[in-house]
């Protein structure tokens, strides 16, 4: 498995300024470049192998959160809904950490799942990273699976997450770490309709956000149309206490909002 990604401001203004703006910390999830106008990366090159048991082990540069607190319908923020608080659990360590090299194993049943993911928290996220392990900064992710077809209904998807990391410096005097808890739903209504809902809960500081929940129903086949999903979804998010606002700016509060 592998990803390059390419990001190109094409307006000098990118989604950070955007929110700082506005006085929240719910983005748009689009690719924040910051000072930059211009990245290409590495997201992930991992080799994975799947063995009879049902045991897949993967090891490499991990894409952490193609791995842990997926959702079928708020994963992806291009294809499925915009906000950064609907497709990922947004008070865990590892969607902010520096993607680096790591460890997964998962045990696959046909009714439920658990795996656990052991990276390096600290690396170059541009690239493979060979020298941050000695760094000795890591994180860990434990998740358990419920993945029932339930009668009259459909599919569904139960995901209990549990992060953990150690202190790493993301920006100048912006230091993380903690644990945290996340939940993320997705169930099937039918041929025509799903659910969705994600929760999640830091103990200590990992991300700006202390407490994030959402929710969400989908027309997953609109006017008869398979490829093609509409979506309504909310959702009520807590910063951090003492959390800094952007010079000139408002105390940061809770949250609300609205996406279709």
């Amino acid at each position: 498995q592998w990803w390059v990604t390419n990001l190109v401001n094409y307006t000098g203004r990118n989604t950070g300024q955007f929110a700082d703006g506005l006085g929240v910390l719910s983005q748009p999830n689009d690719g924040d470049l910051g000072e930059d106008v211009n990245f290409t990366g590495l997201p992930l090159l991992w080799w994975e192998q799947p063995l009879p048991s049902g045991l897949i082990w993967r090891i490499g540069k991990l894409g952490l959160t193609e791995l842990a607190g997926t959702n079928r319908y708020a994963h992806d923020g291009r294809a499925d809904y915009l906000n950064s608080v609907l497709v990922k659990e947004s008070t865990a360590g590892y969607t902010v950490a520096d993607g680096g090299l790591g460890i997964n194993l998962e045990l696959r049943r046909e009714r439920w799942s658990l795996s656990a993911t052991f990276a390096d928290a600290s690396a170059d996220d541009d690239w493979v990273d060979f020298s941050s392990p000695v760094d000795g900064d890591w994180q860990a992710i434990g998740e358990a699976a419920l993945t029932p077809s339930i009668n009259r209904l459909g599919a569904g998807n139960y995901r209990l997450t549990l992060s953990q990391i150690d202190a790493i410096e993301v920006a100048e005097h912006d230091t993380r770490s903690g644990w945290g808890i996340g939940f993320s739903a997705d169930q099937e209504l039918g041929e025509d309709y799903a659910l969705m809902l994600r929760w999640s809960r830091a103990v200590r500081r990992m991300t700006d956000f202390r407490q994030v929940f959402a929710a969400g129903f989908l027309f997953t086949r609109p006017f008869g149309w398979d490829d093609d999903t509409l979506g309504l979804a909310a959702w009520r998010a807590s910063p951090e206490p003492n959390l800094d606002p952007p010079p000139d700016a408002a105390p940061y509060r809770t949250e609300y909002g609205l996406e279709a």
